[in-house]
């Protein structure tokens, strides 16, 4: 009965404190969280460590401020689309108005995308990786499963698949 309860003991999972820099590092079994020190005054949030360092400081000496994130933003959104598909939503609906109403829609879900994700940023300010580092968070047993599965399909499907799109010479042509 006594090598049970010390077999018992042993297979129990003991969190470890240490202090690396300005992060504390839990450690729980096999996986590692970082607890970060935020840098807006935000609450810190305990995240899989991905084996990056964290920069406080760009070594570069590069600041993202509001206009350039503002620009970032609105070069992912607009993109080649508002070049390549005015021609093919009008000749779709086949009315200026309407397709002017669809384009307000796909301005006010663009805007719900930016809030969305501003405020899954705001969770971790000093990680990049966008959806990535939610995954890693909300999901970190098996590891790394899900942030993989995630890149994969990105690159396979979403990336791909928006410049053929926009590169196809039947979907770009002129009415």
């Amino acid at each position: 009965m006594a090598s049970n309860t010390s077999s018992s003991d042993s297979e129990e999972v003991r969190a470890a404190d240490v202090h690396v820099g300005r992060a504390d590092v839990k450690v729980d079994g096999s996986l590692e969280f970082v607890h970060e020190v935020a840098g807006n005054d935000s609450k810190p949030s305990y995240q899989e460590a991905s084996g990056a360092p964290v920069e406080n400081v760009s070594p570069l000496g590069m600041q993202v401020g509001w206009l350039t994130t503002i620009m970032l933003n609105i070069g992912q959104m607009i993109g080649t689309g508002v070049f390549s598909t005015p021609g093919s939503i009008l000749k779709g609906v086949g009315s200026v108005g309407l397709s002017m109403i669809f384009w307000a829609i796909g301005l006010l879900i663009a805007g719900s995308q930016l809030a969305v994700y501003t405020e899954l940023a705001s969770f971790f300010p000093n990680r990049s990786g966008a959806e990535v580092v939610y995954l890693e968070q909300a999901y970190p047993r098996p590891k790394y499963l899900l942030p993989t599965a995630f890149a994969v399909q990105s690159v396979i499907l979403s990336f791909s698949s928006s410049n053929a799109i926009g590169n196809d010479p039947c979907y770009s042509k002129k009415i």
